[in-house]
């Protein structure tokens, strides 16, 4: 997880309620501890585990967690990425993803290759 400090920006993913933003709710650090961190959003102060990002919770917490705006936009990359490698006919599993820059760059050879017959 990228480092933050309070102040920073951070987007909030609730997985159980519809109608959220696509990138999630926005949010910002109130306070940053040595195991949680405080996020505004929503109009509440909200505490989230920092090794995990999710809500502190033994209860709900799992389907509410917490990114920065830079993890969002990789993710975004990442998917759209994968989008790219299958279309090409590879299969990338779950679970044991390889980076982020490693997938975008195969998606960038798998771009390259063609299985059009009349263009080879």
């Amino acid at each position: 997880m990228t480092p933050i400090k309070a102040g920073d920006e951070v987007r909030v993913f609730e997985t159980w309620r519809r109608g959220q933003p696509e990138d999630g709710w926005a949010g910002e650090v109130v306070k940053v501890g040595s195991k949680l961190v405080t996020i505004n959003y929503r109009g509440s102060d909200v505490a989230f585990r920092l090794d995990t990002g999710h809500l502190n919770s033994k209860q709900y917490g799992s389907g509410t967690y917490f990114m920065t705006p830079g993890e969002v936009e990789s993710l975004r990359r990442q998917s759209a990425a994968l989008v790219v490698l299958r279309d090409a006919g590879f299969e990338v599993r779950t679970g044991h993803r390889p980076s982020a820059e490693l997938i975008e760059a195969l998606a960038e050879v798998a771009k390259t290759l063609t299985t059009d017959p009349d263009t080879e």
